[in-house]
C-alpha cells in the first residue's frame, strides 16, 4: 500500500466517519474492519500502518453499539499482533495499542473475561524501551491500563501490584515528559477505579506523586503539574480521612498554589497536551514550547488543578463525621486562595462550579465555622455571595443543592468561632 494514497483515503474515511460511523450497521461495519486490519498488516511502510490503524481506532470509537459483537474478534487480532511483537524483541506500535484501548473502551465490563491476559500485555509493553521515532509503544500502553481500569472498576483491584512497576518508572521519568503525562493520567484512571479498596497503595502513590511535584520548574515539565496535582486531590477522595500524610498533601498544594500565582511570564510555557483522540504526528510526541501568551494559561491549569485537588480533599474528608485535624488548620489557607482565584479574571464556569462545590460543602458541614470567617474578612464573604447568585442559578441540580447550603448561611450572626 502506497502510504500517501494510504493517507488519501483515511483522511476520506475519516471524513465519512464523522457522518456516518454511528449509523453504521454490523454487516458494514464488520468487513470494514477486516479491510483496516489486513491493510495494516500488509501496508510495507509504517506510515501507511499509522494512517490505517489511526482510522480503525476512529472507527471503533464512533461505532454504534449493535457493532460490540463484532469488536471482540478485532481485539483478540491485535493483541496476537502485539504479543508478536514483543516475542521478536520490538516495542510494540502506538497505534495498534491505541486501536485496543478504544476497543476496551468500547466494550466495557464485557472485558473481564479477557482483563488478566490484557493486563499483562499492556504492562509489558509498557515496560518496553521506546523504538526508533514513532514505533515506540509505552506511553499508548499506559493509556490503555487506565483505560482498562476504569472498564473493570474495583475488580481491577488484583492487577495493581503487577501495574506497579511500570506506573511509578514513569511516575519517575520527568525528563520524559509523554511518558510520565501518560502515567499520571494511567494512575488517576485506576484511583478512580479503585477507590477506597487502594488501601496501603495510597502511601506509595503518594510518595510518587509528591516527590514529583517537589521537582524544580526547570526539573519537571508544566505539562506534567496540574494533571499531577489533581491525581494527588483523587487518592484524597477515595481515601477520605485515611489519607495517609494528609498535612503535607494539604502543604503541597498550598505551595502549588503559591509558586502558581507568583510566576513571571516567561518563554518557554509548555503546550497543553493534544486531546484525547487528536491526530498526531508519527513522530514522538512532547509537550513543546509555546510563546509567552499562553504562560498565563498554563499557571492558570495549575491554580485550577489546586482549586479541584482541595474540593477532592474536602468531599473525600467529609465521609468520616469527624474532619482531620490537617484539614482544619488548612481551612483558612484553603478559602483565601478559592476566593481569590474564583474571583480572578477570566475564571471560568467550570471553576465557578468546583468552588460552589468546595465552599458548600464547608457550608454544609462547618456552617457557624466558615460564617465566621466570612464575617472577619470581606474578600470571602464577597466571593461567597457571589458563588451563592451563582450556583443558585446553575443549570446542574448537584451544583445548586451545595448553593443552597451557602444560601442558609448566616453571616452576621455566627458565633465567633475561630480557626
Amino acid at each position: 500500500v502506497d502510504s500517501r494514497l494510504a493517507e488519501d483515503i483515511c483522511y476520506c474515511l475519516d471524513g465519512l466517519l464523522d457522518q456516518q460511523a454511528s449509523t453504521l450497521p454490523p454487516e458494514v461495519f464488520q468487513p470494514v474492519v477486516k479491510v483496516l486490519l489486513d491493510s495494516s498488516e500488509t501496508a510495507g511502510e509504517e506510515r501507511a500502518r499509522v494512517a490505517i490503524l489511526r482510522s480503525l481506532a476512529e472507527l471503533m470509537a464512533r461505532a454504534c453499539d449493535e457493532c460490540r459483537p463484532c469488536m471482540e474478534p478485532a481485539l483478540l487480532r491485535l493483541r496476537l499482533r502485539v504479543e508478536g511483537e514483543l516475542a521478536q524483541g520490538r516495542a510494540p506500535s502506538g497505534p495498534a495499542l491505541d486501536c485496543m484501548r478504544a476497543l476496551i473502551h468500547r466494550l466495557g465490563a464485557g472485558i473481564a473475561g479477557q482483563a488478566d491476559g490484557l493486563l499483562r500485555l499492556l504492562v509489558s509493553a509498557a515496560e518496553r524501551s521506546n523504538g526508533p521515532s514513532g514505533t515506540g509503544g509505552s506511553e499508548e500502553a499506559l493509556r490503555a491500563v487506565g483505560t482498562l481500569a476504569a472498564a473493570l472498576g474495583a475488580r481491577f483491584e488484583a492487577g495493581f501490584l503487577l501495574l506497579w512497576p511500570a506506573l511509578s518508572a514513569a511516575l519517575a521519568s520527568a525528563d520524559e515528559p509523554e511518558t510520565c503525562l501518560a502515567g499520571v493520567a494511567a494512575l488517576r484512571d485506576v484511583v478512580a477505579a479503585l477507590g477506597a479498596l487502594l488501601g496501603e497503595h495510597a502511601l506509595p502513590i503518594l510518595e510518587a506523586l509528591s516527590s514529583l511535584l517537589q521537582r524544580s520548574e526547570e526539573q519537571l515539565h508544566h505539562c506534567i503539574r496540574a494533571p499531577a496535582v489533581m491525581c494527588l486531590g483523587e487518592v484524597a477522595r477515595a481515601m477520605g480521612s485515611a489519607t495517609p500524610g494528609l498535612e503535607v498533601i494539604l502543604s503541597l498544594l498550598e505551595r502549588e498554589a503559591t509558586a502558581a500565582a507568583a510566576a513571571p511570564s516567561t518563554e518557554g510555557a509548555p503546550q497543553k497536551a493534544p486531546a484525547a483522540g487528536a491526530r498526531r504526528s508519527t513522530r514522538r510526541r512532547t509537550c513543546p514550547s509555546v510563546p509567552t501568551s499562553a504562560a498565563q494559561e498554563v499557571r492558570n491549569d495549575v491554580l485550577d488543578a489546586v482549586l479541584g485537588a482541595y474540593e477532592a480533599v474536602v468531599s473525600g474528608c467529609l465521609r468520616s463525621e469527624n474532619l482531620p485535624p490537617a484539614l482544619r488548620l488548612a481551612l483558612p489557607a484553603m478559602l483565601h486562595f478559592a476566593c481569590r482565584h474564583v474571583a480572578s479574571q477570566g475564571a471560568s464556569t467550570a471553576v465557578k462550579r468546583v468552588a460552589v462545590k468546595l465552599v458548600g460543602a464547608l457550608a454544609a458541614h462547618l456552617p457557624a465555622d466558615l460564617a465566621a470567617f466570612a464575617s472577619k474578612d470581606q474578600e470571602t464573604k464577597a466571593c461567597i455571595t457571589m458563588l451563592t447568585l451563582f450556583g443558585s442559578a446553575c443549570p446542574s441540580a448537584a451544583v445548586r443543592q451545595f448553593a443552597s447550603a451557602l444560601t442558609r448561611l448566616e453571616l452576621f450572626r455566627a458565633e465567633a468561632v475561630h480557626f
